[in-house]
């Protein structure tokens, strides 16, 4: 049989000679056994080319699938890319000099504290300065709806409670335009595996926060980021009350005694008693009764300190007067009473239970989690049209990201309230100033990859409305300490 393949073989492809073809030839119209092996021999080949050719119909059809939808990819891939760079161009403009600076600027991960809790209870922390904030973990749900069930969260905490604060943290005091005052302002972040977290309907979050101001009449203002990664401020209905102040007495007697002054030649001789003590948390309403000499005892941004100064001369009778201390009359005090020059005879110095405390609102509740904002709108109406220009020759109106199509020019400058936690973000070549009012300008610039910066102390009375504002090279690495108020 073997032997038969083999032949049939070599006559299929045409090997044998014209001999030995003739004579297979013959063979198959006489040899009934050998024409029936070949005609099988053939059947089998014939099979064998026809699962080939499935085979190759398969190949073939599966590669042009394969290359149809490689094509198709490739044109998505392309569609895909080209609207990609088209938004990035065109809506978010994609300036090298704008955020490259804005990432030197940012300094709000810095002040960022991180408190990793359990859930198993009511939850309460405390921030370095002060803020106390409450949670109940069940009013908490994840961006999708899903409500959070975990056994730990972490809690953000930014306290910025003055200028400097607001400043580091390119944190502006407007709202929709509008200047504010501000007495703090604060970002509270809630996470679960890093992932923030909201407040369901109808849930708050109790919060006390530190009294930084001496204005009253503040408000909750809700805080956003503006596509140009400003601050805005949106008011609430929040109205804040101040907590009891915490109030500390101190009364200074001092007696003249002339008998010992003659007997010492005329040397002047006096008795000081001097009594500091607590007296605890009081209402306005207590501390205007209790001291009723002072006119007007208005909260400090600390603990109020309530000073009675007493002259007692035995010819005379007594003098007294009621006056607020701050820090800088307590060291006074105490220089008075530790480096005295004149000849003190059976002084008396008297602390009880003496402590200072910071002075807080009342507790209030608030329905959403990040920025918020202790401010009241400024009440300045006075101010006067100033026009900016520079040696750069760039343009700062810049607030709708549209000056700068190129990506080798941005600036960031800000404008500070000397008097008042106001933070100001100057996006015009023109601005209206208070008139008589001194403010400082931080202006930082990135000009074709040069840092630039002008620091200036500015006050208009209207005479001349110009402001030419000279940059000067610098290290950007140091922007931090250019920024220090």
């Amino acid at each position: 049989m073997e032997t038969y393949i083999d032949l049939i073989n070599a006559y299929l492809d045409k090997t044998l000679s014209n001999s030995e073809t003739i004579a297979l030839e013959n063979r198959l119209k006489t040899d009934v056994e050998f024409n029936i092996v070949y005609n099988e021999h053939l059947a089998i080949l014939k099979g064998i080319e026809r699962v080939e050719l499935l085979k190759d119909i398969h190949k073939a059809r599966k590669a042009y699938s394969k290359s149809k939808w490689l094509k198709y990819g490739a044109i998505t891939v392309i569609v895909l890319f080209t609207t990609l760079m088209v938004w990035l161009l065109v809506f978010n403009n994609g300036n090298n000099a704008k955020n490259e600076l804005r990432e030197s600027l940012s300094f709000e991960t810095e002040m960022t504290q991180s408190f990793n809790v359990s859930t198993d209870s009511i939850i309460t922390i405390t921030g370095k300065k002060g803020t106390q904030i409450t949670i109940n973990p069940d009013d908490l749900k994840f961006d999708s709806g899903k409500d959070f069930e975990g056994k730990n969260l972490t809690i953000e905490l930014i306290e910025l409670t003055n200028k400097q604060d607001l400043l580091l943290a390119n944190a502006q005091t407007i709202s929709n335009g509008e200047w504010l005052v501000s007495g703090g302002a604060f970002k509270i972040d809630i996470k679960s595996n890093r992932k923030s977290l909201l407040l369901k309907k109808g849930k708050t979050i109790n919060v006390v926060f530190p009294k930084n101001t001496e204005e009253e009449n503040m408000q909750i203002f809700y805080g956003n980021r503006t596509q140009n990664g400003y601050l805005n401020w949106e008011l609430t209905d929040i109205k804040l009350r101040n907590k009891e102040q915490f109030v500390i007495f101190c009364k200074d007697t001092t007696i003249i005694d002339r008998i010992i002054t003659r007997r010492f030649g005329g040397v002047e001789t006096y008795r000081t008693f001097l009594k500091v003590d607590t007296l605890g948390y009081l209402t306005r309403d207590e501390i205007v009764r209790k001291f009723s000499e002072i006119e007007n005892p208005h909260n400090q941004k600390d603990t109020l300190i309530i000073y009675k100064e007493c002259l007692i001369d035995n010819k005379t009778g007594e003098i007294s007067g009621y006056s607020i201390l701050d820090e800088a009359h307590i060291t006074s005090m105490n220089k008075k009473y530790n480096n005295s020059i004149l000849t003190v005879y059976d002084s008396q110095r008297i602390n009880d239970n003496y402590t200072k405390q910071k002075a807080f609102y009342e507790s209030i509740d608030i329905s959403r989690l990040g920025w918020v904002n202790i401010d009241q709108y400024s009440k300045i109406e006075d101010k006067i049209k100033v026009n900016l220009t520079n040696n750069l020759d760039f343009n700062f109106n810049s607030f709708t990201e549209e000056v700068y199509p190129e990506d080798t020019v941005w600036h960031e400058t800000y404008l500070i309230d000397n008097e008042s936690n106001t933070i100001l973000n100057v996006n015009s070549s023109s601005i209206e100033l208070p008139r008589e009012k001194l403010f400082t300008l931080v202006s930082c610039c990135i000009v074709n990859d040069t840092f630039y910066v002008c620091r200036k102390a500015i006050k208009f009375s209207g005479d001349d409305n110009d402001l030419f504002l000279e940059y000067k090279k610098r290290n950007k690495h140091q922007i931090k300490s250019l920024l220090r108020l």
